[in-house]
């Protein structure tokens, strides 16, 4: 959700945003999220009690967006599920999170008038939201450029890191 956010500062906020980097993201139109039945899962299981239950609750609900072509780090998942624990465990997020996505207007048109660098990232393996939305999103805009990772899912593989860095730290460099 958080490239659906960036993409309605930098319509919204044009003099504030220098550079957009969007990853597996999309312009909005509610055909691109194929994996609504994964999310309406997780919306199913039962609520974690306590700290250990919600890490293990956060690994079993990002399976799904693991990356086929790379090894899931179960000890950064742990880690970060534990973060966000400790941060503020909310479990209705989920649903709300949905909810703001699924209401989230196409922006294909206004996407076309922004005139900053922008990337756009995505895993050819995403079963959340179609890589196809990177394509939609490339064409909206004007001057972005599109990498596409073979093997990544909905999940920044370590393995990648380095790449995906490297990539936003260009763009960046663009503005």
């Amino acid at each position: 959700m958080g490239g659906m956010i960036a993409q309605e500062l930098a319509i919204g906020h044009r003099g504030r945003v220098r550079s957009l980097a969007l990853i597996y993201t999309a312009p909005g139109d509610a055909a691109f999220f194929k994996g609504t039945d994964l999310v309406h899962a997780r919306m199913e299981l039962p609520l974690a009690r306590t700290r250990a239950e919600a890490v293990e609750l956060y690994l079993r609900n990002e399976a799904p967006c693991s990356s086929p072509g790379y090894p899931t780090d179960l000890d950064w998942l742990r880690e970060l599920g534990g973060l966000m624990y400790d941060r503020d465990y909310d479990p209705s997020g989920t649903a709300r999170q949905l909810d703001a996505l699924l209401a989230f207007p196409d922006r294909t048109e206004q996407l076309a008038r922004l005139d900053v660098p922008t990337t756009i990232l995505h895993g050819e393996s995403d079963r959340l939201i179609d890589p196809a939305a990177a394509h939609a999103l490339h064409r909206a805009i004007p001057g972005s450029t599109l990498t596409l990772f073979a093997g990544m899912g909905h999940e920044l593989p370590r393995a990648l890191w380095r790449d995906i860095v490297a990539l936003i730290n260009e763009n960046a460099c663009g503005a």
